[in-house]
């Protein structure tokens, strides 16, 4: 049976990296293939995701999986930090560069939820 490829992308606060799954006589092998900084940028006051940035080092690392792979990817997965969001338009664009965590719009939000839901509940 021929090996299978798999690509899995992992956005960390701080970095992120893109890893290529062989899976071949029901081994998995797994091997980093790209590895890059998740830097957050500033504008007019807000800290944001630079996602743009962010994409091309996914995209870097998918096409390094499909060269290291020596063939077709068969899935591509992609976990990420998952505090924050994008809001995207009917047709699937991004409408916003979407708000960093580290932002300074948080501070005083889990005091502020804690004067309404006690930490103990």
């Amino acid at each position: 049976m021929a090996s299978l490829n798999y690509a899995a992308v992992d956005l960390g606060a701080e970095s992120g990296r893109v890893m290529l799954g062989r899976l071949d006589d029901g081994v998995l092998a797994l091997e980093e293939v790209h590895r890059f900084q998740n830097v957050p940028v500033q504008a007019a006051g807000t800290v944001y995701w630079d996602v743009l940035r962010l994409w091309a080092e996914i995209k870097h690392g998918l096409a390094a999986c499909g060269r290291q792979a020596g063939g077709p990817l068969s899935s591509i997965g992609v976990a990420s930090w998952a505090v924050d969001f994008g809001l995207l338009g009917r047709d699937g664009a991004l409408l916003g560069n979407p708000v960093h965590y580290r932002d300074a719009r948080t501070q005083g939000m889990i005091d502020a939820a804690c004067r309404r839901v006690p930490r103990a509940e």
